[in-house]
């Protein structure tokens, strides 16, 4: 299939498919939103709805029985003079269950200060227990020269972006358990970290996409970080992650 939606308005950027393959989300960056299709028959798809999070769009995850939606909101300090960046938790049960009004509801938002440009979130499972990883694609103040970069870390803040994992648990209060920093992320190796990507447009030691071995059942996460390379964590325990290989190839 290929054409035009009913809603011809949004336009597409980063995207997820609900778990059941019945519907697909997609993030609107260019407009701040975020937005459901109906794929029930792939040959007509139907636009569902739309909806504005609190501040900034980027990736998404739904929860395998399609009725949590974990949106990044994808903010930066720098810019907006708040701290606007991390996650909010919907209930999509109005979208999964193909509800009249399917106007999914605000839950909770999380937000931290030592990092922007919320890039993805992955639910997984780890024992039995419910843990979300939450991506950043950018440091602590968003786009930066190396000399801004040395400012940054001078407030002990990231300069460059990394995964967390919460503990979502209880929807309502999610807990930071673990923060997947590296050595060359670390505020001390700040002057170092700056000066190698100094001649970069944007990304430097900054992580982007992760992935794990099993969502339902996660021991291993693997993560790339654009000058760091492929980095493989240990996660089996979330609240003591270890990383266990890497592979940086050659530029």
């Amino acid at each position: 299939f290929s054409g035009p939606l009913d809603d011809t308005s949004v336009i597409g950027h980063e995207g997820e498919w609900a778990p059941d393959g019945r519907t697909y989300f997609g993030g609107d960056l260019t407009q701040g939103q975020y937005y459901a299709v109906n794929v029930d028959d792939p040959r007509k798809p139907k636009f569902i709805t739309k909806f504005t999070p609190p501040v900034g769009v980027h990736g998404l995850s739904i929860s395998p029985d399609g009725t949590r939606g974990y949106v990044t909101l994808s903010g930066s300090m720098r810019n907006e003079g708040a701290n606007t960046n991390g996650f909010a938790i919907y209930d999509f049960t109005p979208i999964s269950t193909r509800a009249a009004d399917p106007t999914p509801k605000l839950l909770k938002e999380v937000y931290w200060a030592d990092g922007s440009t919320a890039q993805h979130t992955i639910p997984v499972k780890v024992k039995g227990q419910d843990f979300l990883i939450a991506v950043d694609e950018l440091g602590s103040d968003g786009v930066q020269g190396a000399a801004s970069r040395i400012v940054t870390c001078g407030t002990n803040r990231l300069a460059f972006g990394i995964p967390r994992i919460f503990d979502v648990t209880d929807p309502m209060n999610p807990a930071l358990v673990s923060k997947l920093t590296l050595e060359i992320n670390q505020p001390e190796n700040c002057p170092t970290a700056s000066s190698d990507t100094a001649g970069l447009a944007l990304f430097g030691y900054d992580s982007h996409y992760c992935a794990v071995d099993n969502p339902s059942d996660a021991k291993m996460l693997a993560c790339g970080y654009f000058n760091s390379g492929l980095r493989l964590f240990d996660i089996s325990n979330p609240r003591k992650v270890r990383e266990i290989a890497y592979f940086n190839p050659a530029m």
